[in-house]
């Protein structure tokens, strides 16, 4: 379930404009490692209050957000991570020259209430009872919704400065697989193949691979992704052409090259890419909470845990 899923502390960290912060004493700060004063944020006590008291109100969202024994602290600090994590995108957002709270989070704050509607179908009436409950945690869902979209533009953002992918030529090759000891059988096969024999056919009746029910079809991929004997055996290969006998650590390969097509390579995935670029920020920065807080900063988590008693 996607709100569920965004409570996932990278994949959806919630948190509040850079705006809106200093309404009450200070409760945490994040220096992002340059020593400069200018690249220190800090996190207030009305800051954290706005969102975690709409949630810890919400009995009808803690049941579906939060284990059974979750305390109103371990909310609070869940929730002052997020915070964390949401001036961290910020900033990483404002390096590439993108100003954060230009961001449409419209659509964003839509599909969160519909995922609510999904959660509540036991309800006489979801959407009534998922609109209720919208309206209880309102500024944890705008929260929310405004980082889980700038988390999204951050990883296009950095995807677009990856460059152009490369275009390259795969080989999309199937192969009948046999044991170490069917010499004469490889020999019979390619003899049937070399001519006009039908190469699914015979991969479907003589193949001990995983391929062999799909005809020996091993689709299109760079050669590199294949063992050393195998990747050289297909590599400038010609459409068509029977090769093999080719033996590598699985058994003997017949092997047939069926198409040569352009594949891009080096594009990234946005999601991991701001994954890193946020778990990065987070390892350089210096995240502090207030002695009397409650909390205190667990570097290997990246999360806020509760401050020991005593």
């Amino acid at each position: 379930m996607l709100i569920l899923a965004a409570l996932a502390l990278v994949a959806g960290a919630c948190g509040v404009s850079r705006e809106s912060a200093g309404s009450g004493d200070v409760l945490a700060t994040i220096d992002f490692g340059s020593g400069d004063d200018a690249d220190e944020v800090s996190i207030s006590q009305g800051d954290l209050n706005a969102i975690a008291d709409s949630v810890i109100a919400s009995d009808d969202f803690r049941m579906i957000a939060y284990a059974p024994d979750a305390t109103d602290n371990d909310i609070r600090a869940d929730i002052l991570t997020r915070l964390v994590y949401a001036e961290v995108i910020d900033a990483e957002l404002e390096k590439l020259g993108v100003d954060p709270d230009e961001i449409d989070i419209e659509e964003t704050r839509a599909g969160f209430q519909q995922q609510l509607e999904g959660a509540y179908l036991d309800q006489e009436d979801p959407t009534a009872f998922a609109a209720n409950v919208g309206d209880q945690i309102d500024p944890f869902l705008n929260v929310l919704s405004s980082l889980v979209a700038r988390q999204d533009r951050l990883g296009q953002s950095l995807l677009e400065n990856v460059g152009p992918a490369e275009t390259i030529e795969v080989p999309c090759a199937s192969h009948i697989l046999l044991d170490f000891a069917d010499t004469e059988l490889a020999d019979s096969l390619i003899g049937q193949l070399n001519d006009g024999g039908d190469f699914a056919t015979l991969a479907m009746e003589f193949s001990t691979g995983p391929s062999g029910p799909g005809g020996g079809d091993l689709g299109c991929a760079d050669p590199t992704n294949y063992v050393p004997a195998f990747a050289e055996a297909i590599i400038d290969a010609p459409v068509g052409e029977i090769i093999g006998p080719v033996e590598t650590e699985f058994g003997l390969h017949i092997i047939v090259v069926n198409d040569i097509v352009e594949q891009e390579v080096g594009l990234a995935d946005p999601a991991q890419l701001s994954g890193q670029v946020v778990q990065q920020s987070l390892t350089e920065s210096v995240i502090i909470a207030t002695a009397d807080s409650g909390f205190i900063w667990e570097p290997g988590a990246q999360a806020f845990i509760l401050a020991p008693e005593g």
